[in-house]
Protein backbone atom coordinates (compact mmCIF):
# COMPACT_ATOMS: atom_id res chain seq x y z
CA UNK A 1 0.00 0.00 0.00
CA UNK A 2 2.89 2.35 0.93
CA UNK A 3 4.96 2.13 -2.49
CA UNK A 4 1.42 2.33 -4.54
CA UNK A 5 0.46 5.41 -2.76
CA UNK A 6 4.00 6.63 -3.04
CA UNK A 7 3.49 6.27 -7.40
CA UNK A 8 0.62 7.84 -6.89
CA UNK A 9 2.19 11.06 -5.67
CA UNK A 10 4.56 10.77 -8.15
CA UNK A 11 2.44 10.94 -11.18
CA UNK A 12 0.39 13.60 -8.88
CA UNK A 13 3.41 15.97 -9.16
CA UNK A 14 4.61 14.82 -12.57
CA UNK A 15 0.54 15.96 -13.38
CA UNK A 16 0.99 19.59 -11.05
CA UNK A 17 4.33 20.08 -12.92
CA UNK A 18 2.81 20.04 -16.13
CA UNK A 19 0.00 22.37 -15.51
CA UNK A 20 2.57 25.00 -13.10
CA UNK A 21 4.77 25.43 -16.33
CA UNK A 22 1.50 25.94 -18.67
CA UNK A 23 -0.01 28.23 -16.21
CA UNK A 24 2.65 30.54 -16.93
CA UNK A 25 1.92 30.78 -20.57
CA UNK A 26 -1.93 31.13 -20.58
CA UNK A 27 -3.62 34.12 -19.57
CA UNK A 28 -6.47 31.70 -17.79
CA UNK A 29 -6.08 30.69 -14.30
CA UNK A 30 -7.63 27.24 -14.31
CA UNK A 31 -4.13 25.59 -15.13
CA UNK A 32 -2.85 27.61 -12.18
CA UNK A 33 -5.58 26.02 -9.98
CA UNK A 34 -5.52 22.82 -10.83
CA UNK A 35 -1.44 22.87 -10.22
CA UNK A 36 -2.52 23.64 -6.70
CA UNK A 37 -4.89 20.57 -6.31
CA UNK A 38 -2.50 18.40 -7.73
CA UNK A 39 0.68 19.58 -6.32
CA UNK A 40 -1.76 19.01 -2.12
CA UNK A 41 -3.05 16.00 -3.55
CA UNK A 42 -0.37 14.39 -4.27
CA UNK A 43 1.67 16.24 -0.54
CA UNK A 44 -1.57 13.82 0.85
CA UNK A 45 -0.34 10.33 -0.82
CA UNK A 46 3.02 11.66 0.02
CA UNK A 47 2.25 12.18 3.35
CA UNK A 48 0.13 8.96 3.85
CA UNK A 49 3.15 6.72 1.43
CA UNK A 50 5.51 7.78 5.11
CA UNK A 51 2.91 6.91 7.05
CA UNK A 52 1.70 3.31 6.33
CA UNK A 53 5.28 2.57 6.00
CA UNK A 54 6.25 3.83 9.35
CA UNK A 55 3.34 3.27 11.34
CA UNK A 56 3.33 3.53 14.22
CA UNK A 57 5.55 6.45 14.40
CA UNK A 58 7.12 7.86 17.50
CA UNK A 59 10.26 10.26 17.84
CA UNK A 60 12.63 7.98 18.69
CA UNK A 61 12.09 6.67 15.48
CA UNK A 62 13.19 9.46 13.45
CA UNK A 63 16.65 8.40 13.42
CA UNK A 64 16.26 4.90 12.73
CA UNK A 65 14.16 6.19 9.80
CA UNK A 66 16.89 9.20 8.63
CA UNK A 67 19.60 6.47 8.78
CA UNK A 68 18.04 4.25 6.15
CA UNK A 69 18.46 5.72 2.51
CA UNK A 70 14.69 5.97 1.41
CA UNK A 71 13.82 7.51 4.85
CA UNK A 72 16.10 9.95 4.34
CA UNK A 73 15.11 10.80 0.84
CA UNK A 74 11.69 10.73 1.93
CA UNK A 75 12.35 12.87 4.89
CA UNK A 76 14.53 15.70 2.25
CA UNK A 77 11.16 15.42 0.20
CA UNK A 78 8.69 16.25 2.80
CA UNK A 79 10.55 19.31 4.00
CA UNK A 80 11.05 19.95 0.40
CA UNK A 81 6.73 19.87 0.09
CA UNK A 82 6.18 21.86 3.24
CA UNK A 83 8.71 24.52 2.24
CA UNK A 84 6.89 24.89 -1.47
CA UNK A 85 3.58 24.68 0.67
CA UNK A 86 4.87 27.37 3.14
CA UNK A 87 5.61 29.83 0.08
CA UNK A 88 2.08 29.12 -1.36
CA UNK A 89 0.39 30.22 1.54
CA UNK A 90 1.95 33.14 3.50
CA UNK A 91 4.38 35.77 2.14
CA UNK A 92 5.39 34.70 -1.73
CA UNK A 93 1.91 33.41 -2.32
CA UNK A 94 1.48 35.83 -5.37
CA UNK A 95 4.91 33.98 -7.09
CA UNK A 96 4.02 30.53 -6.15
CA UNK A 97 3.03 30.08 -9.55
CA UNK A 98 6.44 30.80 -11.25
CA UNK A 99 8.41 28.92 -8.40
CA UNK A 100 6.24 25.67 -8.55
CA UNK A 101 7.00 25.79 -12.45
CA UNK A 102 10.68 24.77 -11.52
CA UNK A 103 10.32 23.39 -8.12
CA UNK A 104 7.28 20.95 -8.80
CA UNK A 105 9.49 19.47 -11.67
CA UNK A 106 12.73 19.25 -9.53
CA UNK A 107 10.44 17.41 -6.67
CA UNK A 108 8.84 14.84 -9.12
CA UNK A 109 12.57 13.97 -10.24
CA UNK A 110 13.64 13.65 -6.53
CA UNK A 111 10.95 11.29 -5.80
CA UNK A 112 11.67 9.54 -9.54
CA UNK A 113 14.76 9.19 -8.67
CA UNK A 114 14.64 7.06 -4.97
CA UNK A 115 11.39 5.47 -6.67
CA UNK A 116 14.36 2.66 -6.82
CA UNK A 117 15.28 2.61 -3.00
CA UNK A 118 11.75 1.50 -1.77
CA UNK A 119 12.75 -1.94 -0.73
CA UNK A 120 16.61 -0.84 -0.21
CA UNK A 121 18.82 -2.48 2.50
CA UNK A 122 21.14 0.57 2.65
CA UNK A 123 22.18 2.07 6.33
CA UNK A 124 23.70 4.67 7.48
CA UNK A 125 25.62 3.81 10.48
CA UNK A 126 27.32 6.66 12.39
CA UNK A 127 27.41 5.80 15.87
CA UNK A 128 25.98 8.76 17.10
CA UNK A 129 23.54 8.04 19.65
CA UNK A 130 22.21 11.46 21.16
CA UNK A 131 19.36 13.64 21.13
CA UNK A 132 21.09 16.20 18.97
CA UNK A 133 20.86 14.40 15.60
CA UNK A 134 17.11 14.82 14.71
CA UNK A 135 18.30 18.59 14.85
CA UNK A 136 20.98 18.42 12.79
CA UNK A 137 19.56 16.41 9.85
CA UNK A 138 16.85 18.62 10.16
CA UNK A 139 18.40 22.00 9.90
CA UNK A 140 20.74 20.85 7.70
CA UNK A 141 18.02 19.62 4.87
CA UNK A 142 16.20 22.83 5.58
CA UNK A 143 19.71 24.55 4.96
CA UNK A 144 20.03 23.31 1.38
CA UNK A 145 16.62 22.76 0.47
CA UNK A 146 16.99 27.22 1.03
CA UNK A 147 19.83 26.71 -1.34
CA UNK A 148 17.74 25.86 -4.01
CA UNK A 149 15.33 27.60 -3.81
CA UNK A 150 17.65 30.22 -4.40
CA UNK A 151 18.33 28.16 -7.52
CA UNK A 152 15.04 28.42 -8.09
CA UNK A 153 14.68 31.99 -8.21
CA UNK A 154 17.81 32.62 -9.88
CA UNK A 155 16.73 30.33 -12.79
CA UNK A 156 13.49 32.62 -13.23
CA UNK A 157 15.37 35.35 -13.28
CA UNK A 158 17.94 34.18 -15.88
CA UNK A 159 14.55 33.55 -17.76
CA UNK A 160 12.89 36.61 -17.52
CA UNK A 161 15.84 38.78 -17.99
CA UNK A 162 16.64 36.95 -21.27
CA UNK A 163 12.69 37.66 -22.62
CA UNK A 164 13.40 41.05 -21.42
CA UNK A 165 16.65 41.79 -23.42
CA UNK A 166 15.07 40.42 -26.78
CA UNK A 167 11.81 42.73 -26.26
CA UNK A 168 9.58 39.26 -26.09
CA UNK A 169 5.89 40.39 -25.59
CA UNK A 170 4.99 41.21 -22.56
CA UNK A 171 1.74 38.89 -22.72
CA UNK A 172 4.73 35.93 -22.66
CA UNK A 173 5.78 37.01 -19.16
CA UNK A 174 3.16 38.44 -17.54
CA UNK A 175 2.60 35.91 -14.81
CA UNK A 176 6.26 36.15 -13.89
CA UNK A 177 7.11 38.32 -11.09
CA UNK A 178 8.90 41.24 -11.24
CA UNK A 179 12.98 40.99 -11.64
CA UNK A 180 13.04 42.85 -7.95
CA UNK A 181 10.40 40.60 -6.63
CA UNK A 182 12.61 37.62 -7.74
CA UNK A 183 15.65 38.96 -6.80
CA UNK A 184 13.77 39.81 -2.81
CA UNK A 185 13.01 36.00 -3.13
CA UNK A 186 16.23 35.02 -3.85
CA UNK A 187 18.10 37.15 -0.81
CA UNK A 188 14.94 35.38 1.56
CA UNK A 189 15.76 32.11 0.67
CA UNK A 190 19.81 32.95 0.88
CA UNK A 191 19.82 34.35 4.07
CA UNK A 192 17.30 31.53 5.48
CA UNK A 193 19.83 29.01 3.56
CA UNK A 194 22.88 30.48 5.79
CA UNK A 195 21.03 30.34 8.97
CA UNK A 196 19.74 26.86 9.13
CA UNK A 197 22.66 25.14 7.55
CA UNK A 198 24.72 27.27 10.54
CA UNK A 199 22.50 25.80 13.40
CA UNK A 200 22.64 22.37 11.27
CA UNK A 201 26.73 22.27 11.17
CA UNK A 202 27.23 23.34 14.77
CA UNK A 203 24.81 20.26 16.11
CA UNK A 204 26.95 17.96 13.41
CA UNK A 205 30.11 19.52 15.29
CA UNK A 206 28.99 19.05 18.74
CA UNK A 207 27.65 15.46 17.80
CA UNK A 208 31.08 14.76 16.33
CA UNK A 209 32.58 16.08 19.22
CA UNK A 210 30.61 14.12 22.09
CA UNK A 211 31.15 10.63 19.86
CA UNK A 212 34.83 10.61 18.63
CA UNK A 213 36.36 14.04 20.66
CA UNK A 214 37.15 15.89 17.38
CA UNK A 215 35.51 18.83 15.49
CA UNK A 216 36.09 16.94 11.69
CA UNK A 217 36.31 13.43 10.58
CA UNK A 218 37.02 14.33 6.61
CA UNK A 219 34.01 12.97 5.44
CA UNK A 220 32.65 13.64 2.11
CA UNK A 221 29.42 14.29 3.53
CA UNK A 222 30.66 16.58 6.05
CA UNK A 223 32.85 18.91 3.30
CA UNK A 224 29.47 19.22 1.36
CA UNK A 225 27.89 20.58 3.95
CA UNK A 226 30.74 22.85 4.71
CA UNK A 227 31.23 23.85 1.28
CA UNK A 228 27.13 24.55 0.55
CA UNK A 229 27.67 27.05 4.33
CA UNK A 230 30.52 28.69 1.49
CA UNK A 231 28.89 28.79 -1.40
CA UNK A 232 26.41 30.63 0.23
CA UNK A 233 27.70 32.86 2.15
CA UNK A 234 29.57 34.00 -0.89
CA UNK A 235 26.56 34.82 -2.87
CA UNK A 236 25.12 36.58 0.12
CA UNK A 237 28.64 38.65 0.20
CA UNK A 238 28.69 39.59 -3.64
CA UNK A 239 24.63 40.30 -3.63
CA UNK A 240 25.66 42.68 -0.82
CA UNK A 241 28.90 44.25 -2.63
CA UNK A 242 27.05 44.50 -5.79
CA UNK A 243 29.62 44.99 -8.54
CA UNK A 244 28.28 41.87 -10.27
CA UNK A 245 25.10 42.58 -11.81
CA UNK A 246 21.85 40.36 -11.68
CA UNK A 247 22.48 38.19 -14.42
CA UNK A 248 25.61 37.30 -13.30
CA UNK A 249 25.39 36.64 -9.93
CA UNK A 250 22.10 34.65 -11.11
CA UNK A 251 23.99 32.57 -13.18
CA UNK A 252 26.79 32.00 -10.45
CA UNK A 253 23.67 31.24 -7.96
CA UNK A 254 22.80 28.53 -10.25
CA UNK A 255 26.18 26.72 -11.46
CA UNK A 256 27.23 26.67 -7.16
CA UNK A 257 24.08 25.05 -6.83
CA UNK A 258 24.66 22.62 -9.61
CA UNK A 259 27.86 21.54 -8.05
CA UNK A 260 26.59 21.08 -4.34
CA UNK A 261 23.50 18.86 -5.90
CA UNK A 262 26.16 16.68 -7.93
CA UNK A 263 28.35 16.43 -4.33
CA UNK A 264 25.45 15.63 -2.24
CA UNK A 265 24.39 12.59 -4.93
CA UNK A 266 27.33 11.54 -4.70
CA UNK A 267 28.14 11.08 -1.13
CA UNK A 268 24.54 9.70 -0.33
CA UNK A 269 24.12 7.61 -3.53
CA UNK A 270 27.44 6.93 -4.98
CA UNK A 271 29.59 6.61 -2.32
CA UNK A 272 28.73 3.71 -0.13
CA UNK A 273 31.96 3.41 2.69
CA UNK A 274 33.03 5.66 5.63
CA UNK A 275 32.13 8.07 8.03
CA UNK A 276 28.20 8.91 7.11
CA UNK A 277 27.47 6.73 3.92
CA UNK A 278 24.62 4.63 3.07
CA UNK A 279 26.39 1.14 2.94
Amino acid sequence: MSEAFFILSILLLAAASGLSILSLHGDSDRFHAHARRSFYLAGAFFLASGAVRYYPFALRDFVRIASTIWGHFYILALLLFLILAYIDLFRWSAHWRAVAAVALPFITVVCALFLPFLGSDRVMEVGLANHLLPFHVIFSFMGQLFFFFSFTGSLLGIFLENRLRRRSSLRSIQNFPSLEAIDAFIGWSLKRAAAFLAVGIVSGVALVWINYGRVFLFSFKETVIYVSLFFIALLLYLRRDGRLGMMKLNAMNAALFGAVLAMYIASNVILSSGFHSFR
